[in-house]
């Protein structure tokens, strides 16, 4: 698998894997997501890219004080084709199946009764990776529920990985744990919202299981995108600091 220095923002091409046969997500520019036809989660790629809700897409994380560049550089993109016609940012997933595309698509106009939409087909093993890219690097993971928390990781230097759930299935986590190794040498960090500390220590403990240092700490607001930035950086710097000295 190639590592985050070598992928290219944008690129349309597909990142096949190392000899582990691990494929990670598509890129695509904003004329490729354009050309996508699908109207409707059952489809097996990702639904079609909005242009016109650009802005939208852009107010609502600038109003959580989340980086939109940074989504984008990850393949974030806003769409109101993911089945239900309201405005949504689709999420990529990684996932190592040939042929298998898995997303997640955010409400963002507040109207939608499922915040979350995605594909109405098996999520196998996959999970979503946000990457730093441009920000100064920290060496390390930042393991969170959602897709907002690992945006708000990323963009303090620390690779986000959400789970989208914190009951993840094995596959899940041996996939977590192989994106892990791709990236090291790098301290992980569990991160959990309130309430769900017994699913985090045992997202933990596989981890440790897997030879990767994992710890847990409990969140300072109910999710690590609703701290203000400067409580996100003290946060995050603090923790990593005390749990792996």
């Amino acid at each position: 698998m190639q590592s985050h220095s070598r992928l290219r923002s944008g690129d349309c091409s597909d990142y096949l894997a190392d000899t582990k046969g691990t494929y990670t997500l598509r890129y695509y520019t904003h004329e490729a997501q354009e050309r996508k036809v699908n109207t409707h989660p059952m489809c097996t790629e990702l639904p079609a890219y909005d242009v016109s809700a650009d802005d939208v897409m852009d107010i609502y994380l600038a109003e959580r004080n989340l980086d939109s560049e940074l989504a984008r550089k990850n393949g974030w993109f806003p769409t109101s084709c993911a089945g239900d016609g309201y405005d949504r940012i689709v999420i990529p997933a990684v996932t190592h199946k040939a042929g298998h595309v898995y997303w997640q698509a955010r409400d963002v106009s507040g109207k939608a009764f499922i915040r979350y939409q995605s594909p109405k087909g098996p999520r196998h093993e996959a999970l979503i990776k946000v990457i730093p890219y441009d920000k100064p690097y920290q060496n390390g993971a930042v393991i969170v529920e959602g897709p907002m928390d690992a945006l708000a990781a990323a963009g303090e230097g620390y690779t986000g990985f959400a789970l989208m759930g914190m009951k993840p299935s094995k596959a899940t986590l041996m996939h977590l744990a192989l994106l892990l190794e791709d990236d090291s040498p790098i301290d992980s960090l569990v991160l959990l919202d309130r309430g769900e500390l017994s699913n985090a220590i045992a997202v933990s403990t596989f981890l440790c299981s897997q030879g990767y240092p994992a710890k847990v700490a409990e969140l300072p607001e109910k999710d690590l995108a609703q701290c203000l930035p400067e409580v996100r950086r003290r946060f995050l710097s603090q923790r990593f600091r005390s749990l792996f000295k």
